[in-house]
């Protein structure tokens, strides 16, 4: 996964909060995002633009101030670039589990002047 992809995806799912995000993504979603802090914790300009993309949630920011130095990261430390390939992909596998899931809903609709069930409906996904 490239670094752009990288920094969509936990934005999507840590800052943005999407709302197919379950918990377990958001947790794996904070983890990735850890692991960015943490490596950029000695570059001030890179950690205010990272405290300025939670506080204001923008994505250019994190695209114009961190994807440059995110890819000259991946590109120095192939082990640091390894361990956040190996973690966005968690992260996408959790978001794919989660949209996988469906809700039951059950309908039922009733005459009513004689209260007997008229009709039934069931499905996976029902759009009104």
């Amino acid at each position: 996964m490239i670094p752009a992809a990288i920094l969509k995806l936990v934005f999507d799912t840590v800052i943005a909060t999407g709302p197919t995000a379950t918990e377990a993504a958001i947790e794996k979603g904070r983890e990735l995002w850890s692991t960015l802090r943490q490596r950029f914790q000695a570059e001030p300009t890179v950690t205010e633009a990272l405290v300025k993309v939670e506080q204001e949630r923008s994505f250019p920011v994190l695209e114009q101030q961190v994807l440059p130095c995110l890819q000259v990261e991946m590109i120095k430390d192939a082990a640091f670039a390894t361990t956040l390939q190996a973690l966005a992909e968690q992260l996408q596998q959790s978001l794919e589990k989660s949209s996988q899931e469906t809700i039951a809903m059950s309908a039922q609709a009733y005459d009513q002047s004689t209260i007997k069930q008229v009709g039934k409906i069931e499905a996976e996904t029902v759009n009104f």
